[in-house]
């Protein structure tokens, strides 16, 4: 089963900001992770790269009870998350730390909704046999239920650092 397909937590990062090639990284209470690079949003017939993987990449995860466990009540579970700047150094854009530079960013909390069945967690199903949709809590509301939105995603900008001077933000320019 897809991991998307689990509980988990999600992160995009869209370094040049133009919705294209963009990078997606997803962990969940097992600490299990896919990392993804996605050549355009999904509407435009993207082509994922699977292959893509985090170099360096650090996590670990704290589970507050049992995993896969019905006999208790667990109260949820934290993740920490270490990305080497490399990992993002790719053909177009050649620096590993950014400055002077927005980044769309955005993060997902996917949950589904599961039951207790001979013992065990299934997802939960519809009158009708069909598995209920997931709720995604995001940090940046998309407007949509749909992460591959990355133009929607916040924007950081990345200063030199002790940087003092006045700096200009174009949020329409990236905005449009």
């Amino acid at each position: 089963m897809p991991l998307f397909h689990n509980n988990d937590f999600e992160i995009f990062v869209d370094p040049t900001g133009d919705t294209h090639n963009y990078y997606e990284l997803e962990i969940n209470a097992l600490n299990t992770a896919w990392d993804l690079f996605v050549s355009k949003p999904y509407r435009n017939n993207n082509v994922v790269l699977n292959d893509w993987n985090i170099t360096g990449l650090k996590s670990a995860v704290k589970v507050n009870g049992t995993i896969n466990n019905p006999n208790d009540i667990d109260k949820g579970w934290v993740l920490e998350i270490a990305i080497p700047w490399a990992a993002y150094k790719t053909g177009y854009f050649h620096k590993n730390v950014p400055t002077d530079q927005f980044w769309r960013v955005n993060f997902s909390r996917v949950n589904w909704d599961h039951q207790i069945t001979n013992g065990k967690y299934e997802r939960k199903k519809d009158a009708n046999g069909k598995l209920l949709h997931e709720y995604n809590w995001v940090w940046s509301s998309m407007g949509v239920i749909n992460m591959h939105e990355p133009k929607n995603g916040l924007m950081f900008y990345f200063l030199r650092k002790h940087q003092k001077q006045k700096i200009l933000l174009p949020f329409l320019k990236m905005i449009n």
